[in-house]
C-alpha cells in the first residue's frame, strides 16, 4: 500500500483521542467535587493541567520542526495512555492534582504534535485544514462527555479512566503501526525549519490574542462550569447529555467556519464573540436545564467557528517549514489562559457567586476580541 502523508489513520488516531478527552473532561471537575473539593480546588485542577502542559509545549515550539512528527505524534498518544491510567488511582484532592499535572504534559505534547502533523500534511487552504483538525476533535468531543457520563454512573470514575487510556493506547498504536511503513525520511527537512523569515509582530500579537479570548471561555467551561451544573442538581447523566450537545455544535461551527469566512473574517469573529459572550451571560442568569442546553449550543457553536480562525491566524505568520513552531506557541498560548482562567474562575465562584466567572469571563473575551477586530483593520488601512 502506497503510503499517505496526513493519512486516514492519523485523522483516525486524533478522533479517538478526542473522544478519550471527552469523556473525561466534564467528569474530572464531577470526581473532585465527590472528593469535596471546593471552586477553588477545582481552579487548581485547571492549573495543574497547564503549567506542565505551558512547559512542553514551549520546548516543543523550539525543537519539535527537526524531528519526525509522526513519531512525536505517536509518543504522545502512549504518553497519554499511561498518565490516564496512573489516574484511575486517584483517591483524595491531592492525588488528582498530582496526576492531572503529569497528564497535562501528555497532553501539550498531543495536542502540539497532532495539529502539526495534519496541518503540515494538507495541501489544502491553511482555515480549511484548520477546519478539518477541528471539525475531527469535535467527534470525539461530541461522543464523549455521553459515553463519559453513561460509564461513570454505571461502573465508576475508575472504569471511565481505564477505558479512556485504552482508546489513547489503540490510537498509539494504530499510528504505530502506520510509521512503520514510512519511509524514514518522511521528516520535514531541517533546512525548513532554519529559514530566516521576518515575522510580523504586531499580526502575531493579534493571533495571540484571538487564542487567549476564544481559550478563556472553553477553560472555564470544561472546569468549572461541570462543578456548577453538580451543584444545581444536575447528574452525571445529564451533565454528559448537556456536553454532547455543546460539542456537538462546536462540531457544527467548525464545519461552517471555512464557508462562513467568506462572508469576511471581520465579520465571522464578531458572530462568534457574539454568541460565546451570550452564552456565558445567560449561563449566569438561568437554572433551567432546557435553558442552559441552548445556552450551551450557542456556546459551542461560537466557539467552533472561531477556533479555526485562531489557528489559522497564527499558522500563517510562520513559513510553511515552522508549522511544529507556530502550532507549539498557539498549543503554550492556550496552556497559559488555561492555567490561569480556572484559579480566577474558581476564585470568582467562591468568593461572589458561583455566576460570576460566567459574566465577569464572557465580558471579558468579548472586549478582547472587539480590540483584536479593531486593530486589525486599522493595520488593514495603514497597510
Amino acid at each position: 500500500m502506497k503510503p499517505i502523508h496526513g493519512p486516514v489513520l492519523a485523522y483516525l488516531a486524533v478522533v479517538l483521542a478526542s473522544l478519550s478527552l471527552g469523556a473525561i473532561l466534564p467528569m474530572i471537575p464531577v470526581l473532585g467535587r465527590n472528593m469535596g473539593a471546593s471552586y477553588i480546588e477545582l481552579g487548581y485542577i485547571g492549573t495543574a493541567t497547564y503549567l506542565p502542559y505551558i512547559a512542553v509545549t514551549l520546548v516543543y515550539a523550539r525543537v519539535s520542526d527537526r524531528f519526525n512528527r509522526l513519531r512525536i505524534f505517536t509518543l504522545a498518544m502512549f504518553s497519554n495512555g499511561i498518565t490516564l491510567t496512573f489516574l484511575s488511582t486517584a483517591n483524595s484532592v491531592t492525588s488528582l492534582i498530582a496526576i492531572i499535572a503529569l497528564q497535562g504534559m501528555s497532553q501539550g505534547l498531543y495536542w502540539a504534535s497532532s495539529e502539526a502533523f495534519i496541518l503540515s500534511g494538507s495541501s489544502q487552504n491553511g482555515l480549511v485544514a484548520a477546519s478539518r483538525y477541528v471539525f475531527l476533535t469535535s467527534v470525539g468531543f461530541f461522543l464523549g462527555p455521553a459515553l463519559g457520563g453513561f460509564v461513570t454512573d454505571i461502573l465508576g470514575f475508575v472504569a471511565l479512566f481505564i477505558l479512556s487510556a485504552a482508546l489513547y493506547f489503540t490510537g498509539g498504536i494504530t499510528l504505530f503501526l502506520h510509521s512503520m511503513r514510512m519511509p524514514e525520511n518522511i521528516r520535514v527537512e531541517s533546512s525548513l525549519a532554519k529559514e530566516d523569515s521576518r515575522i510580523s509582530g504586531q499580526v502575531l500579537l493579534r493571533a495571540l490574542v484571538l487564542i487567549v479570548s476564544s481559550y478563556m471561555v472553553l477553560s472555564v467551561t470544561v472546569s468549572i462550569l461541570p462543578g456548577y451544573l453538580r451543584t444545581l442538581g444536575a447528574s452525571s447523566v445529564q451533565i454528559g447529555t448537556v456536553y454532547t450537545i455543546f460539542f456537538a455544535a462546536r462540531l457544527l461551527g467548525s464545519l461552517s467556519s471555512a464557508s462562513l469566512s467568506r462572508l469576511g473574517e471581520r465579520r465571522v469573529l464578531l458572530m462568534a464573540s457574539g454568541l460565546m459572550t451570550a452564552g456565558f451571560f445567560g449561563i449566569s442568569s438561568f437554572e433551567e436545564t432546557l435553558v442552559l442546553t441552548v445556552l450551551m449550543f450557542l456556546l459551542g457553536f461560537g466557539l467552533g467557528t472561531f477556533v479555526p480562525i485562531a489557528m489559522h491566524s497564527i499558522a500563517k505568520v510562520f513559513p510553511d517549514g515552522r508549522i511544529g513552531a507556530a502550532m507549539g506557541i498557539f498549543e503554550t498560548t492556550y496552556g497559559a489562559t488555561s492555567a490561569i482562567t480556572p484559579f480566577i474562575a474558581g476564585l470568582l465562584a467562591e468568593t461572589v457567586t458561583p455566576t460570576a466567572p460566567y459574566l465577569l469571563i464572557g465580558l471579558a473575551s468579548f472586549a478582547i476580541i472587539a480590540f483584536a477586530v479593531s486593530s486589525k483593520r486599522q493595520v488593514s488601512a495603514t497597510g
